[in-house]
């Protein structure tokens, strides 16, 4: 999802740009967008995994999951999108642009 997102997010604003490559701040802002598209489909998946691991009795994901929105509703599975995406967001971003940019390089420089 992380990269998938970020290769869509280039496309468009290659196309937008009307460019071939993609300066560092507009890398920035397609990374950020990964993570975005990340975490929007991590975070209720990683709030049940950590509701699994919690409980006192057994249960798979699927009880879980219904346990969590018959007590608390659907909006608990994202209750923690603040931190999610305070960390999230910016290290994708970091790390996809930072990735596009060696990976050109190091094409570049036959390696």
């Amino acid at each position: 999802m992380w990269l998938t997102a970020f290769e869509m997010a280039k496309a468009k604003m290659k196309e937008i740009r009307g460019v071939s490559l993609l300066e560092f701040p507009d890398l920035l802002l397609c990374g950020s967008l990964g993570g975005i598209a990340f975490w929007s489909v991590a975070l209720p998946v990683d709030t049940i995994k950590s509701v699994v691991q919690v409980s006192e009795k057994k249960m798979n994901m699927i009880q879980a999951t219904r346990q969590i929105v018959s007590q608390h509703g659907i909006g608990f599975l994202f209750r923690a999108w603040p931190v999610a995406f305070g960390r999230g967001i910016p290290g994708a971003a970091v790390t996809l642009s930072t990735f596009d940019v060696v990976s050109r390089y190091l094409q570049k420089n036959g390696f």
